[in-house]
């Protein structure tokens, strides 16, 4: 089959893809997509070089448009074409046909009227070319405008029809080449800043350049920005140009192998592991040259690494995976998938909940181990909800099937009409915006290989997995970062056939039981989550730009604080919100009110705003009730799901162009949902509107989809403070202006697929004036529950009491969840510290920077920390826990602690901490201006910085403190603890070999700490002496001396291996003084040849630790021989520790330096002492390993 080679992106010269040349036809009436000729046809020309004697010289990709560029001649000279290139071929991709032929104007055009409103993306039409009436034929009569932009109702109606040959679809483009193209000497594709994005179409067989004839208004409008619309399907009739039964046999593979979930081997560290990531990229390459759709790589990974039950050693999983692999490409691709299937329909049923208590700390440290921490947490405290429903499971709110649930979470998609004025989406815009396209490259993907966390999509394949096949098997992982750079380009810049990676945004739906309730997650593919979120990277300073303050949802940092203390500060500047408990002795209640309308007219703007209240609602003055600042918080139904996806597009091309190709290439087709059955086929579902929810897009989408709706309602009601933060609106002001607000948002919130949940908003007011409030509320039909206080956010704004019910519980659900990990910590004290510092303490800090005087509530979480786990950690009793060891524990690890510190102490500070670090933003939304993005961001870095070097110089002081009275042998220590605490910090990973046993672990921290190990014998086994830690820093006689020696210099040489290669490391090497060279020399490195000293003496031979090659030059050996030195030895007295190594080093330098620069080597002291401080040659030493690890694996 002929083909076409293109650039997809030109302006990096990367990625060529071949595209079968086949022909295009328009379907005939009731005729599908795939129904349309495969019949091959010759190569397209770029240019025609004369006229051939046709009426024109447009060609296929000109197509005889208006376009001012390629201004068709038959068009300006006002004939319709005869014998044009697109007119002849059989395409009818001529837009020069009689339904849309110009007419030569009968009299002069108003020159303003006909430039007042140009079509899309494109220049003003001369005045000699075409009418007024003839541009309202061809495009519609406003520029980026919606239902009220300019133009009359007739216009508008008249402006959506087009001639049948007219593009139409989101697969139709009726171009191959950009107009670019078309000029000589220029690439054949550049997809550099442009706003016509017909040009980034990719051709292939379903492709169809009709508009269907019952399109609507929104449909026309979105196709002018973008050359195509949202397909009511999910897109499995296509095939892409690929054979259809080739690609229905792929569908068919895919559909069997996706119904079931399968625990994948890692890649085996080898060669079959790298020739598996080999051949997985050379089938998603071949997804991008056309030879196949998306469906063949998605079940590549299971076929080949699924695991088989009796399988666990390296060499039989080694040959299993060998096995299969040669399976694969031998074709036998159907026997591969049956007996997958096989073995998940044997597994059906024999997982089981875990209750024991011991195997839920084993799997707590396998979580932990394999990077999925907040998950291993979460299910050993039990704090995950009510886990996954099974799609027949009942649902806990309404005792309805999951199922039905499901299914009702996924409405069908809603069509605006734009022809009501009263329809506020499709808002106008002075301009399209230019895209310029993106640029991923490998770096990109190797920095967010290690964010990137979550479970298995449909392939069975987690992030764990893939972060493993990207990072840890050299040139093969290289292979595989530059081919998911290139997709990211690939769907981010062109628009792709949507069969191409229709597998991709395949989604496994799971039920999590919210109790009560079914909230819907779809978990997509890891790949795809890795190229969103690649896209999301290029994209994210657009989006938060877009959204500065009126949404803050789109990654903007500190923006959920800000929220929290924007509405507290208000409510304090105000200080009509007065949440104390008066009770019913409220000696006057006329005066309250009086006292409060008097505050209302001192406020600015207030006088303003009451008169305008007082016109809408035309009952003369305002009551009292009604001047009460009160905070309401707005929840939408079903926000994610019932968003309206045309309408966010639409916002999205304009708003934010660098996202929009990526977004439109992923929901411009419904999207299917798997929802699982054990041993059953899984139901289907598609989401069909709004944004799924676990989409890595979901969040920065719904901001920018709901920015006009936010915009209209602050516009309504300027003097009230709107926070917004995606489907969660909150408003703080007067009674009547959320009534306002509230009303107008249930009139515009559809138009944009927000619909305001009356039973699930909240109105926060004090006690005393509760009953009156829900008197108006009835009295204004407004469905609003009403409270003293609520959580918002993650946080609370309330009444003390309220706060108090509402933290409390979390208080004792953390108590219990630092009880389980104590309980886990006794056998598995590494994963247990990991668990409490990097995930559970977490949640009680966030509280305490949001809500003030979080820490009168902590108390007990302290106790635990120091009864509890710190005992279980320690494997000490819980009186040995002291206050001056407590405080130790809590600092930093840089400042010799856990980084565990005392709740109570920490709040104030963290508090502190984000009201400065929210400052900018907090002024931004209580202004109701626009943010400043550049001093927001430096806001929050000082005060980050701030916050941290006050912690640190308090802790400094602390620990000045504790070695002013401390002994000669803890004042040491102490001076080392700030450099011997990476182990700490380290994330213990069974991949990255960082897992410490328990005893490893613990004995470590307890020498930190100044305790002794327990469990130590009575004598040593070597001398017989009295068992001490003393004494076994420093008998040579027990072997536990030579042991840490060798232990060091068999770590460094493994690594050293890794960083260069085996054969360049050698253990024990010899070093030779030479023949005739004496052992030392003078200071002017002249020979001293006098016999009557002993410098001509030749010493005899002697080894070192770790013989280098090319370590430090690259023609030379270096030599490094290790001492490991109890710093703390009584002989050493008050040396300080770095000393102690400095003439340790010293006495090796001596000993062997000149003879390893006499055979052209370098040497290198390993100096440490036992609890690893490292002396100035053995950091730098670190130092060049880590870089020539860095250089090889990059």
């Amino acid at each position: 089959m002929p083909s076409r080679t293109f650039d997809i992106s030109a302006s990096t010269g990367r990625h060529r893809v071949c595209i079968p040349a086949t022909t295009r036809r328009r379907p005939a009436d009731g005729q599908d997509d795939d129904a349309q000729s495969n019949n091959p046809r010759e190569r397209r020309r770029r240019r025609i070089e004369n006229s051939n004697g046709r009426c024109c010289d447009c060609t296929r990709a000109q197509c005889c448009s208006d376009h001012p560029r390629t201004i068709c001649e038959c068009r300006t000279a006002g004939r319709e074409c005869s014998n044009c290139l697109p007119h002849t071929t059989g395409t009818s991709s001529c837009r020069n046909q009689p339904l849309i032929l110009v007419q030569p104007p009968e009299e002069d055009n108003d020159d303003a009227a006909a430039s007042e409103f140009p079509p899309l993306g494109t220049q003003p039409p001369s005045q000699d070319s075409e009418s007024e009436e003839e541009e309202a034929q061809l495009d519609p009569p406003r520029a980026s405008g919606g239902a009220r932009s300019g133009g009359n109702a007739a216009q508008r109606s008249n402006s959506g029809r087009r001639a049948a040959g007219a593009p139409t679809d989101a697969d139709a483009a009726s171009t191959d080449d950009s107009d670019a193209g078309d000029r000589e000497n220029e690439p054949a594709r550049d997809p550099s800043v442009t706003t016509n994005l017909r040009d980034l179409w990719e051709p292939n067989d379903d492709l169809v350049d009709t508009l269907k004839d019952d399109a609507t208004e929104a449909e026309k409008r979105l196709y002018e920005v973008c050359s195509g619309h949202i397909e009511q399907n999910d897109g499995r009739h296509l095939h892409g140009g690929i054979d259809p039964d080739l690609d229905e046999q792929h569908k068919g593979w895919y559909d069997a192998v996706t119904a079931h979930g399968y625990n994948l081997y890692d890649c085996p560290n080898s060669a079959v592991g790298k020739e598996v990531i080999y051949t997985y990229v050379e089938l998603l390459k071949g997804v991008r040259d056309r030879k196949h759709n998306s469906e063949l790589p998605m079940i590549f990974l299971p076929c080949i690494l699924a695991r088989e039950d009796g399988i666990v050693l390296a060499a039989d999983i080694k040959r299993r995976v060998e096995f299969r692999l040669k399976c694969w490409k031998e074709g036998n691709i159907a026997g591969l998938v049956q007996d997958l299937v096989h073995q998940a329909l044997q597994r059906v049923g024999a997982g089981r909940p875990t209750v024991d208590p011991e195997k839920k700390n084993r799997v707590f440290n396998s979580a932990v181990l394999n990077g999925q921490i907040r998950k291993g947490v979460r299910n050993l405290t039990d704090r995950g909800g009510g886990g996954v429903l099974q799609p027949d499971d009942k649902c806990t709110k309404t005792d309805r099937p999951v199922i039905e649930v499901l299914e009702e979470k996924h409405p069908e998609m809603q069509m605006p009409d734009l022809t009501d004025r009263t329809t506020t989406c499709f808002e106008e815009y002075e301009e399209v915006p230019a895209v310029l396209p993106l640029q991923v490259v490998s770096e990109d993907v190797e920095k967010l290989s290690n964010k990137l966390s979550g479970s298995a999509g449909p392939s069975s394949q987690d992030a764990a997995h893939l972060t493993d096949m990207l990072t840890r098997h050299g040139k093969a992982s290289y292979e595989l970062r530059e081919e998911i750079s290139a997709w990211a380009e690939w769907m981010g810049n062109t628009f792709p056939p949507y069969a191409a990676y229709r597998a991709l945004l395949t989604r496994r739906l799971v039920a999590l039981d919210k109790q009560p309730g079914v909230r819907p997650v779809g978990i997509g593919e890891a790949l795809y989550r890795m190229i969103a979120k690649l896209v999301l990277t290029k994209a994210r300073p657009d989006t938060k730009a877009a959204c500065g303050s009126t949404q803050l949802c789109a990654g903007l940092e500190a923006g959920i604080e800000g929220a929290l203390h924007s509405v507290r500060t208000e409510a304090r500047a105000d200080g009509s919100l007065n949440f104390e408990d008066d009770g019913a002795a409220r000696d006057d209640e006329r005066d309250a009110a009086q006292e409060l309308e008097a505050q209302a007219r001192d406020r600015p703007g207030a006088r303003d705003s009451t008169a305008d209240a007082e016109d809408e609602s035309g009952d003369g003055p305002l009551s009292s009730i009604e001047d009460l600042n009160t905070f309401l918080q707005i929840d939408g139904d079903n926000g994610f799901n019932r968003l309206s996806r045309i309408a966010s597009m639409w916002t999205v091309r304009h708003r934010c162009p660098k996202l929009f190709i990526f977004y439109f290439n992923c929901y411009r087709h419904q999207t299917r949902l798997l929802v699982r059955r054990p041993g059953l086929a899984p139901y289907v579902l598609l989401s069909k509107e709004g944004v799924t929810q676990g989409c890595p897009l979901a969040m920065d989408i719904y901001g920018i989809a709901l920015l006009p709706m936010v915009e209209l309602l602050r516009e309504a009601e300027p003097d009230l403070l709107q926070p917004w933060y995606a489907d969660d609106g909150s408003g703080y002001g007067k009674l009547v202006r959320q009534r306002n607000v509230y009303k107008r948002l249930e009139q515009i919130g559809p138009d944009f697929g927000y619909f305001p949940a009356g039973a699930k908003c909240w109105l926060t007011v004090p006690k005393r004036m509760e009953e009156e409030v829900k008197q108006y509320l009835a009295d204004n039909g407004l469905p609003w529950q009403v409270t003293q206080g609520k959580r918002y956010v993650g946080g609370f704004i309330g009444s003390e009491d309220a706060l108090s019910e509402w933290i409390e519980p979390k208080v004792e659900d953390w108590t219990f969840a630092i009880e389980r990990l104590a309980n886990a910590a006794v056998r598995y004290p590494q994963t247990a510290y990991t668990g409490l510092t990097r995930s559970l303490q977490c949640e009680w800090q966030y509280i305490c920077r949001v809500v003030e005087g979080a820490e009168r509530y902590l108390e007990p979480l302290e106790k635990a920390i120091r009864e509890e786990f710190l005992p279980a950690l320690l494997g000490v009793d819980k009186a040995e826990i002291d206050d001056d060891l407590r405080n130790l524990i809590a600092h930093s690890v840089k400042n010799g602690g856990l980084a565990i510190p005392n709740p109570v102490e920490a709040a104030p500070l963290l508090y502190k901490s984000s009201v400065e670090a929210s400052s900018v933003l907090v002024e931004a939304l209580r202004s109701g201006g626009s943010l400043n993005q550049k001093a927001h961001r430096e806001c929050v870095r000082q005060a980050s910085k701030s916050a941290k070097t006050a912690r640190l110089a308090t802790e400094k002081a602390s620990l000045e403190e504790m070695k002013g009275r401390a002994s000669r042998r803890d004042k040491k220590r102490l001076e080392r603890i700030q450099e011997t605490g990476a182990f700490l910090t380290v994330r213990p990973s069974r991949r990255d070999g960082t897992e410490l046993e328990r005893d490893e672990f613990r004995d470590a921290v307890l020498l930190r700490m100044g305790l002794v190990p327990k469990n130590l014998p009575k004598t040593c086994d070597g001398c017989g002496a009295t068992f001490t830690v003393e004494h076994a820093l420093t008998c040579k006689t027990g072997g536990l001396v030579v042991m840490r020696h060798d232990d060091c210099r068999d770590e460094f040489g493994d690594i050293a291996s890794k960083a260069t290669t085996p054969s360049r490391v050698t253990t024990e090497p010899l070093i030779h003084y030479g023949g005739n060279e004496p052992v030392t020399r003078q200071a002017n490195g002249a020979s001293n040849t006098s016999n009557n000293n002993n410098s001509s003496t030749r010493g005899g031979e002697e080894r070192g630790d770790l013989a280098i090659h090319g370590f430090v030059q690259r023609s030379k050996t270096a030599i490094l021989d290790f001492v490991i030195t109890d710093t703390d030895a009584p002989s050493y007295g008050h040396q300080p520790s770095k000393k102690v190594l400095e003439k340790a080093a010293k006495r090796k330098k001596d000993k062997y330096l000149e003879a390893c620069r006499e055979r052209r080597r370098d040497f290198i002291p390993m100096a440490y002492s036992v609890d690893g401080l490292a002396g100035k040659e053995a950091r730098a030493a670190e130092k060049r390993l880590t870089s020539l690890l860095a250089s090889k694996w990059d």
